[in-house]
């Protein structure tokens, strides 16, 4: 299995929505760890070394400015200034996926007279991050939304995924989840069944 640059999205956690990061052009997670040299003096054979902590990571990213999508570098400055960390996601919505929490350390703004403007962006992970491989849950691109239906197949609500819905007592509801662009629902289905 290839994978390809130009199918992995790096996605930002904004009021409760993954969005990707505006015309980024390249992301990359880098893992570090901390390591001591376990040699002794007199072993007489290779150096050997040993792990001395848990292993950190940051992200970067680099693309081009645009001040009107909404996870641009002027949001990530916001973010950054106002002391907030984030929810971020690196998939291709399909085979591979890495997500984490991380704090953005430096946000670049590069406004070349000749050549459109450009930015690059550090993140500094802030605990351990999950990989996973296969079964990956596609991120909801920006105004999915979820039908949700009675057992006679009439509908109750639309609501934007992810999101939330409150109900107090049901018996079948057919969560319905489309695709925007095409107006055809996306497969599998799924149906909860509740019986208190």
């Amino acid at each position: 299995m290839i994978i390809k640059g130009r199918d992995l999205i790096f996605y930002i956690e904004i009021a409760g929505q993954n969005i990707p990061l505006c015309h980024a052009r390249t992301c990359t997670i880098n893992t570090t760890a901390t390591t001591l040299p376990s040699t002794t003096l007199n072993s007489g054979r290779g150096e050997t070394n040993e792990y001395a902590g848990k292993y950190a990571y940051t992200i970067k990213g680099e693309g081009l400015n645009d001040a009107f999508d909404i996870a641009n570098n002027f949001t990530l400055q916001s973010l950054q200034t106002s002391f907030t960390k984030v929810n971020w996601t690196f998939t291709d919505n399909s085979d591979v996926q890495w997500y984490g929490t991380a704090l953005i350390t430096s946000t670049t703004f590069d406004g070349a007279f000749d050549a459109v403007s450009s930015f690059q962006n550090e993140l500094l992970g802030d605990g351990e991050y999950t990989f996973q491989t296969g079964h990956i849950v596609p991120v909801p691109p920006v105004g999915s939304s979820v039908l949700i239906q009675d057992q006679f197949g009439n509908a109750i609500a639309t609501v934007a995924a992810p999101g939330t819905y409150t109900v107090t007592k049901f018996d079948t509801i057919d969560l319905h989840f489309w695709n925007t662009s095409t107006n055809l629902p996306i497969t599998p289905q799924i149906t909860i069944t509740e019986t208190v």
